[in-house]
């Protein structure tokens, strides 16, 4: 290669497909982390439901709660990730190719992560799940 090449369209482009692959691997992630989280919280509230005259089932509704906390952490951390993908992306889209340096690191956003939590797909996924744990647990302590 030979001197400075001129950065063109094609290259933006490549490099907002790039970005794009970023948030579309986040998307998964967080898809297949419900799955998982519908999964297990379903499993654990079965064997609870199966075994409530047992001294160990009640354990199993810590558990769920634990999970859906943990669960919920995870998925918040994907979509906040995935969200300052998408604000990289929307900067790129404003530039001219000879002002992009194709960095594929994220702005720092001032967005909390307990914001991007209890965002309104993750506050009724997560917090229903959550909720319905500790009303259980109050109710048969």
């Amino acid at each position: 290669m030979q001197g400075k090449d001129i950065p063109t369209m094609e290259d933006k482009r490549l490099h907002l497909q790039f970005i794009q692959s970023v948030i579309e691997r986040m998307s998964k992630d967080s898809f297949i982390i419900k799955g998982w989280a519908l999964t297990a919280f379903g499993g654990l509230f079965t064997v609870f439901i199966a075994n409530q005259n047992k001294k160990w089932s009640y354990n199993l509704l810590f558990l769920a709660l634990i999970c859906s906390l943990v669960f919920w952490w995870h998925d918040a951390y994907y979509l906040r990730i995935e969200r300052q993908y998408r604000n990289l992306y929307n900067i790129v889209i404003k530039k001219s190719p000879s002002e992009i340096d194709y960095s594929m690191t994220p702005p720092n956003t001032e967005e909390h992560f307990l914001c991007v939590a209890f965002r309104p797909i993750l506050a009724c996924s997560y917090g229903i799940i959550t909720l319905f744990s500790i009303i259980l647990l109050y109710i048969l302590k």
